[in-house]
């Protein structure tokens, strides 16, 4: 039995670094972590002069589709500084479903 030994780990594009505010990996799902599954997902993301995310779009895929909607979900619950002009900032975040190196 692997346990809760799973993490989630992710990489902010330059371009929204400053502006994350609440950034967060989403919980390994229990399946994932009883099957040994990893993967790396990369996430489109456009963010509204108000900090909210707006949309999200894989660009890059784990190879396990679930995986992919886990990283999608979590981002869209993101919060990140609001801006002054209309201008929606686009950029990336890569999420890393792993298990720790022993």
């Amino acid at each position: 039995e692997l346990g809760k030994e799973g993490e989630v780990k992710f990489e902010i594009s330059e371009s929204l670094r400053n502006r994350a505010e609440r950034p967060f990996g989403p919980p390994y799902p229990d399946w994932a972590e009883e099957q040994g599954i990893t993967g790396k997902v990369k996430v489109e993301c456009s963010v509204r002069p108000d900090g909210m995310v707006s949309g999200v779009e894989v660009a890059l895929s784990s190879g396990c589709s679930e995986l992919d909607e886990c990283a999608c979900q979590a981002l869209m619950r993101w919060g990140f500084t609001s801006i002054k002009g209309e201008e929606i900032q686009d950029g990336t975040v890569i999420f890393i479903f792993e298990f720790p190196q022993r």
